[in-house]
């Protein structure tokens, strides 16, 4: 494996019931995202994620032989990668953004909530709005580190899921 460097992308392709709801919708090899904190002395990788739990640190190792791609954003340094690293650092704590749904019809009401619903079960594509608040998905956390340290990955107003994250002409893939 190459030598990860902080701020770099980790996308997972996971086998679950979840992950496979979230690869349905989104119509996406990849179903999580999470960002390199930092390289440990054991040869381990710290990476801050979004999950059930929240947004913690994680070893990149609970993720063994999964199915993985690294992306990074070329031409930063390593000032710019750790404020990145910090700004992801600062959403330790906030919750997973399980009340989405019901943000996303208080956003779009119900009638453009159930177009966007019937877009996933056809498999047409949409997109979600990025709503600003303590709750993440995994992709958001790493959406909203980027944009905090001054590299937004999008110049929208959406919300980026992985599959986005691997088509992100700012991003190349590494591995």
């Amino acid at each position: 494996m190459i030598t990860l460097k902080p701020g770099d992308i980790v996308l997972v392709h996971g086998s679950s019931f979840s992950a496979r709801l979230i690869q349905f919708a989104t119509r996406s090899r990849w179903n999580h995202a999470a960002l390199v904190a930092r390289h440990e002395e054991d040869g381990d990788y710290t990476i801050y994620e979004s999950d059930k739990d929240g947004v913690v640190a994680s070893d990149l190792s609970r993720y063994g032989n999964s199915d993985i791609a690294i992306y990074r954003m070329p031409d930063l340094n390593n000032s710019e990668r750790n404020s990145i690293v910090k700004a992801a650092r600062e959403t330790w704590g906030n919750q997973y953004d399980y009340p989405i749904v019901i943000w996303t019809v208080k956003v779009l009401g119900w009638k453009r909530s159930g177009i966007l619903l019937a877009k996933i079960v056809f498999g047409l594509p949409w997109r979600a709005p990025h709503i600003q608040d303590k709750y993440l998905v995994c992709s958001e956390m790493v959406q909203e580190a980027y944009s905090s340290a001054g590299f937004p990955l999008t110049d929208d107003e959406y919300l980026v899921t992985p599959g986005d994250i691997a088509k992100c002409e700012k991003l190349e893939r590494v591995y």
